[in-house]
C-alpha cells in the first residue's frame, strides 16, 4: 500500500468515527429522558413511522403536553446509512416477528414460517426498510370512500401528503404535485447504474411509458426516496429531531406499553415497563395507539379490546367486543428471479468511497438504488389504470452474500435452499426482480398468544390463500421475464439462476435438467414451477396493514371510525398502517404518514371543541 493510500485510510476512519461519535450523540439525545410527568394531555404509543408524525403535530401547540412511549432505542449512524438497510434485519431495531407456519407460502422458509420485519427503533420501520415513496394510486383512496369512509377519498387525502413533503429534486418541485415545505424530504435517485438505466430504457421497450410514479402510477421508473445528502430521513429524522428541545413534548424510549388504561369504558393512560419495573401515566386528553399493524392489535387485545370469545380463552376482561386482529394483509411476492452478469453492476465499497460518503454524502453507500415498473395484468379492468403488478430491481440478492447463515438469520431461509439455489452464484456479480402484488386478496389475522404482553403474538399471514394472488404473481414472473429478454437488458448479458429451488424439481418442464442460456427464454420453467418457486421463496414487504380497520358506521367489522376513534370506547384512538381497510398499490411508507398527519388532525380538532 502507497503512503498516499495509507494517509486516506487513516484520515477516512479518523472522518468515519468523528462523524459516528457526534453523530450518534444526537441520535441518543431523544432517547435520554429518565423523568417524566404522571399527567399528559396526550400519551402516544409508539415512535414509528406514525407515531412520530403524531408527536410533532400534536406537540406544536405549546399549550399541549405529549409524551410519546416508545419500546426500542434510537437511530444510530448505520441506520441512517442507505446501502446499509439490508443489514438492520434481525437485529435489536427489528421486532423479529415470525408467523405461525404455513401451508402456501414460505416453504423455503425454516419451518414454513414468514419472517416479519418491522422497525423496534425511535422511527419504527421508517428507519429500518428500503426508504422508497410512492403515495398510491387515486383510485384506491376513492374506492375508501366509496366503501362509505368519507373524508378519505384522493382529494380529502391528497393535501395531507403534500403538508407531509419537501421534494428537493428541482423540476418536481415545480410540477405543484408535490409538497416543498413539509418536514419528509423527497429525493430523486441521480446516481443510475447500468442495471437501473437498462431496466427502464428495458421496460419501455416492452411497452410500459416511462414515468413519475407518484403522478402517473403507471409506467417506470427510478424510486424517489427518502433521503438527503445520501442519508435516510426517517420520520423521526423529519419530525422529532428538530423538534427535541420542545418542553411540552417528552420522549420516552425503551419503554414497552403494557396495558391501556380504562375507567367506565374511558381511555385515561397506560401501563409500561422500563428497566424491569412498572409504571403508569394518565392521559387527560386521549391515548394514541401508533404502535405499527402487528403491536396495535396485540395492545388493543391485552387490553380487552378485541374479539370476545378469544380474550375469554386468555381471561382478558372484554371492554368493547371488535374484530381487532383481521383483515392482516400485505404486499408479497417472490424473492424472485436471480441473474448472472457478465460484470459488476455497481461501485465497489472501498476506503477512497466511504471517505466520500461522510464528506460528499455520495458513492455506494449513499443510494438505496431500485427501480421498477408498475403495471395491470390481463386479470385487471382495462378501462381504468389500477395496477395490481410491481417489478422492482435492484443488485441486492441473497446470492450476493458469501454465507448462507446471513441468509438465513435475515429472512428465515433455510440453509440447505441457500446452499443448492443460491450459493453456487455467491461470488458472481448479479441482480434480481422481485415480483409484487399490489393488491391481494388473501388475508390472514393476529392474535394473542397469551396474556402476557412479553410474548410475541401468534401471527398467520395466510398469503396465497386465495388463488387469484398466485395466478397475478406468474404473470409478473413472466413480465420479469420479458423485460429482461429486452436489448437493453441483454447487453448485460443476464443468465438466469438454472440452479433448482428444493422441493420445486418434480415441476420441471419433462423433468429435465435445466441448462444455461445466453438470453432468458420464458418457458424455460413450467408455470407449475414458477408457482412452486413463489410457494417456497415468498417475500413479505412488510408493508402490514388492516388489523384495526377503519370502517364507516354501516360496517360490522370495523375497529375505528373514520375519525380513527375506536368503537365501544372514549379518548382512545388509533393511528397507523393498521387503520388501512384495503391496502394501496404502493409501498406503504408515505401512506402511513399520510394517515399520521390525517389523525393529528382530527385529534387537534377535538381539543379545539
Amino acid at each position: 500500500m502507497r503512503l498516499s493510500d495509507v494517509r486516506t485510510f487513516v484520515f477516512s476512519i479518523f472522518t468515519y468515527s468523528s462523524i459516528i461519535y457526534y453523530k450518534q450523540k444526537s441520535y441518543d439525545k431523544i432517547s435520554a429522558r429518565n423523568e417524566w410527568k404522571t399527567f399528559y394531555d396526550y400519551i402516544i404509543v409508539g415512535a414509528g413511522t406514525s407515531g412520530s408524525v403524531v408527536a410533532a403535530r400534536l406537540s406544536e401547540d405549546p399549550k399541549v403536553t405529549v409524551l410519546l412511549i416508545e419500546a426500542g432505542g434510537s437511530e444510530t449512524v448505520v441506520s441512517n446509512t442507505p446501502g446499509l438497510s439490508d443489514s438492520l434485519l434481525n437485529t435489536i431495531m427489528d421486532w423479529k416477528f415470525m408467523s405461525i407456519p404455513q401451508n402456501e407460502s414460505c416453504l423455503s422458509m425454516n419451518d414454513h414460517k414468514c419472517v416479519l420485519s418491522s422497525g423496534r427503533v425511535v422511527g419504527g420501520t421508517s428507519s429500518i426498510n428500503r426508504m422508497i415513496y410512492l403515495r398510491g394510486n387515486p383510485i384506491d383512496f376513492d374506492n375508501w370512500e366509496k366503501s362509505g369512509l368519507k373524508g378519505w377519498s384522493w382529494r380529502d387525502v391528497f393535501p395531507f401528503f403534500i403538508r407531509a413533503e419537501n421534494q428537493s429534486d428541482a423540476e418536481l418541485s415545480k410540477s405543484g404535485y408535490y409538497g416543498v415545505n413539509g418536514p419528509l424530504v423527497i429525493s430523486n435517485n441521480n446516481q443510475y447504474n447500468r442495471l437501473l438505466q437498462s431496466w427502464i430504457f428495458g421496460s419501455h421497450l416492452s411497452g410500459h411509458k416511462i414515468s413519475d410514479l407518484n403522478a402517473d402510477y403507471l409506467g417506470a421508473s427510478v424510486l424517489q426516496t427518502n433521503t438527503r445528502e445520501g442519508r435516510r430521513v426517517s420520520t423521526a429524522t423529519a419530525y422529532l429531531e428538530p423538534n427535541i428541545d420542545r418542553p411540552n413534548l417528552h420522549i420516552l424510549a425503551n419503554a414497552l406499553v403494557t396495558q391501556i388504561l380504562f375507567e367506565n369504558n374511558t381511555a385515561i393512560g397506560v401501563n409500561f415497563i422500563r428497566n424491569w419495573h412498572n409504571f403508569a401515566v394518565y392521559a387527560k386528553q386521549e391515548v394514541i395507539i401508533s404502535a405499527g399493524t402487528i403491536n396495535s392489535a396485540k395492545l388493543m387485545m391485552l387490553s380487552g379490546i378485541g374479539p370476545k370469545p378469544h380474550l375469554e380463552e386468555h381471561k382478558i376482561p372484554v371492554i368493547s367486543d371488535l374484530p381487532v386482529g383481521l383483515n392482516f394483509h400485505d404486499h408479497i411476492g417472490s424473492y424472485g428471479l436471480h441473474f448472472t452478469v457478465n460484470s459488476t453492476l455497481e461501485e465497489p465499497l472501498t476506503v477512497q468511497s466511504l471517505n466520500q460518503y461522510f464528506n460528499s454524502g455520495k458513492g455506494p453507500l449513499s443510494q438505496s438504488k431500485y427501480a421498477a415498473t408498475i403495471l395491470q395484468s390481463k386479470y385487471t379492468n382495462s378501462n381504468i389504470e389500477w395496477p395490481d403488478i410491481m417489478l422492482m430491481t435492484s443488485t441486492t440478492s441473497p446470492g450476493r452474500e458469501t454465507n448462507g447463515d446471513v441468509v438465513e438469520q435475515r429472512i428465515g431461509l433455510k440453509k440447505e435452499v441457500w446452499n443448492q439455489f443460491y450459493g453456487p452464484y455467491s461470488s458472481s456479480p448479479q441482480f434480481t426482480v422481485w415480483p409484487i402484488l399490489l393488491r391481494p386478496k388473501s388475508r390472514g389475522w393476529v392474535r394473542l398468544s397469551s396474556a402476557n404482553p412479553l410474548d410475541q403474538p401468534l401471527i398467520h399471514t395466510n398469503y396465497l390463500s386465495d388463488s387469484s394472488d398466485l395466478n397475478i404473481l406468474v404473470e409478473a414472473m413472466k413480465e420479469s421475464m420479458r423485460i429482461v429478454n429486452s436489448k437493453p437488458l441483454q447487453q448485460l448479458s443476464p443468465i438466469p439462476f438454472v440452479t433448482l429451488v428444493p422441493g420445486c424439481e418434480p415441476y420441471l418442464m419433462n423433468n429435465q435438467s435445466v441448462e444455461p442460456k445466453e438470453t432468458f427464454n420464458e418457458t424455460l420453467f413450467t408455470e407449475s414451477y414458477i408457482k412452486c418457486m413463489i410457494k417456497s421463496l415468498t417475500l413479505s414487504t412488510g408493508d402490514y396493514v388492516g388489523t384495526c380497520r377503519m370502517g364507516s358506521d354501516e360496517s360490522a367489522d370495523k375497529v375505528v371510525d373514520s375519525r380513527l376513534k375506536v368503537i365501544g370506547v372514549n379518548n382512545l384512538r388509533v393511528i397507523d398502517a393498521s387503520v388501512i381497510p384495503e391496502i394501496p398499490t404502493a409501498t406503504t411508507n408515505a401512506v402511513t404518514v399520510m394517515i399520521a398527519e390525517r389523525g393529528s388532525h382530527f385529534a387537534k380538532i377535538i381539543k379545539q371543541k
